[in-house]
């Protein structure tokens, strides 16, 4: 409701508050009532500006816009910076507003023209001022999330005001809140990514290039691996830069480990599950490094001290539990593909002993079956199994039953090219080619075998 004597010029022609009627009477309600009653009216107006912007901009996409050229972004972070850093219930609702705010393009625009200390820093601030309370956290990362989304220039905002410590500090103080984890996975993939990949049509056909080794000839270790970003310039730009900055920062202050540890601890949970597989998908691309942390798993304690659970056992357990979620399946098989690639990028690297590999890849398998008819899970979950076939002892360890999901998926999409050359690829792998001969891959295996060569033969060529 509008302060006592509110004139009509108060509310437009579409009934919405105008903020900057609010903006204007505060100092009225001064002049107007007795000092002893001054405090309380400027309390009012901010509970009013604040609840308006909350109840209304949920509801109506277009008083979202009124509210936002009336002036409510400038006035929600004066609110934020002048009351939300000390008390916790006016910090929960103002962040709940600008997020709610920023589902607009024009006031996303307004929200990040705001002085960095007066705009998304206060944001930062207040998770820094509140981080045991969840509904601030949440609200806040909320405010993150949609900011940073398909804007490089936020994103990189958003960094240098000391978003990613706090995204990071929030999800290891609150492993057990759900909405804290998911809105943390949300915040992060979004920070880790660069906008081209935030395209409604990333999930297309892509183009799969495979690099080239010092002596000239397509790497291996590549052959099956699907790029999640467009193949890398000469000189990379300066938003290539600075989104290998963030995720180098973001894995400094231990986002690897923070995402497995949603995976595994709420491993129930889909949307959850779903959006941490996806942020470990963009970190693990092309990178040993993170691929290696991801691979390594978590260090948990127990009764008798502590134990390890590697990153493709985390990644096993989600794809036995969400046998048929489609969806969770599908970032879960990116990021096995991801993770194995990057591990497998040098010949040395192939003949290490992974013994997570084959159950992992055993896992995958058994889910694919379900989903014959999900041509884009089948896309990432042929790639993923090539991924795995590149290890040499994993290879020889895969069942033939491999190379028949493969072959079946390939005549169920034989219209569909990138599919099609996703299952050659990986049955290239799956043949484990040495030095020009076919290795003790399961695909070599069922082509030496007498009783099945001739119809393996006949449906592969």
């Amino acid at each position: 409701m509008l302060p006592p004597h509110c004139p009509p010029c108060a509310r437009g022609k579409d009934g919405a508050i105008h903020i900057k009627f609010l903006l204007l009477w505060r100092p009225v309600c001064v002049c107007v009532h007795m000092r002893a009653c001054m405090r309380v009216c400027v309390c009012v107006c901010l509970c009013v500006c604040v609840c308006v912007c909350v109840c209304v901009c949920v509801r109506d996409h277009a008083l979202r816009a009124v509210l936002g050229e009336d002036g409510a972004c400038q006035l929600l972070f004066q609110i934020l910076r002048d009351h939300g850093l000390k008390q916790e219930h006016i910090a929960e609702t103002t962040l709940g507003a600008l997020h709610a705010l920023a589902w607009n393009p024009d006031n996303k625009l307004r929200l990040a023209d705001v002085q960095p200390h007066e705009g998304m820093g206060l944001v930062v601030r207040a998770l820094e001022a509140f981080p045991h309370l969840a509904n601030v956290q949440i609200e806040g990362m909320g405010v993150i999330s949609i900011m940073s989304y398909y804007s490089d220039g936020n994103k990189a905002l958003l960094h240098r005001c000391g978003a990613i410590p706090s995204l990071v500090s929030a999800m290891e103080k609150h492993r057990d809140a759900g909405r804290v984890q998911e809105q943390a996975c949300l915040a992060i993939w979004s920070l880790a990514t660069q906008s081209l990949l935030e395209c409604p049509t990333q999930l297309g056909p892509q183009i799969d290039a495979a690099p080239l080794t010092p002596k000239g000839k397509p790497s291996r270790a590549k052959a099956g691996a699907r790029q999640l970003e467009m193949p890398s310039p000469q000189k990379p730009s300066r938003d290539m830069v600075q989104a290998e900055e963030r995720r180098g920062a973001l894995c400094m202050y231990g986002a690897v480990e923070a995402l497995l540890a949603a995976l595994h601890e709420h491993e129930t949970n889909g949307r959850l599950c779903e959006g941490a597989a996806r942020a470990l998908v963009v970190l693990s691309y092309n990178h040993k490094g993170r691929s290696r942390r991801i691979y390594s798993g978590l260090s948990l304690a127990t009764t008798t001290g502590t134990r390890r659970v590697g990153g493709l056992q985390i990644f096993r357990e989600a794809l036995q539990i969400h046998v048929k979620h489609a969806d969770v399946l599908c970032q879960v098989a990116a990021a096995i593909k991801n993770v194995c690639s990057a591990l497998m990028m040098d010949d040395v690297d192939q003949t290490h002993d992974m013994p997570d590999l084959v159950p992992c890849g055993l896992s995958l398998l058994e889910a694919l079956r379900l989903h014959l008819s999900n041509a884009e899970l089948l896309k990432q979950g042929l790639s993923a199994l090539g991924n795995v076939a590149l290890n040499m002892k994993a290879n020889a360890a895969l069942p033939l039953s491999i190379v028949d999901l493969l072959l079946d998926a390939m005549a169920q999409h034989r219209h569909d090219g990138d599919l099609q050359k996703r299952g050659m690829a990986a049955l290239f792998n799956l043949a484990g080619y040495t030095k020009g001969a076919p290795g003790p891959g399961p695909a070599a295996r069922v082509l030496n075998d007498p009783q099945r060569k001739d119809i393996y033969a006949t449906r592969m060529f």
